[in-house]
């Protein structure tokens, strides 16, 4: 299993992490890294945006949810760990399929 980049292990909170992994788990990691390098300017702003938005987020993400993601998006160090780990759970992801995959054809070789 990839670890976090070094000085970035400690930067995500729990539920980004988790966010981060259901994101991954659903296929959606090179979408999302694209998506978030090409929003890194207006992160910020996001994260405001988000305070607005936020009755409406809330209820879909739960509190604690809420808040660990908007802090994510307010503070750059977190964002580029998000965008690290997002990179790494995708790495472990394909490497994992890639040795199912010599797996099922040994198999199919005996």
């Amino acid at each position: 299993m990839l670890e976090p980049l070094p000085g970035h292990a400690a930067d995500l909170s729990p539920d980004v992490e988790a966010l981060a992994r259901l994101v991954v788990d659903r296929g959606l990691a090179v979408p999302a890294m694209f998506f978030l390098a090409m929003h890194r300017p207006l992160a910020h702003v996001s994260s405001q945006a988000m305070i607005v938005g936020g009755g409406v987020l809330m209820p879909l993400l739960g509190l604690d949810r809420f808040q660990a993601l908007q802090e994510t998006l307010a503070d750059g160090e977190k964002y580029d760990a998000l965008l690290d780990r997002l990179e790494a759970l995708a790495l472990e992801a394909r490497a994992l399929e890639a040795q199912a995959v010599e797996q099922r054809q040994a198999e199919e070789t005996r």
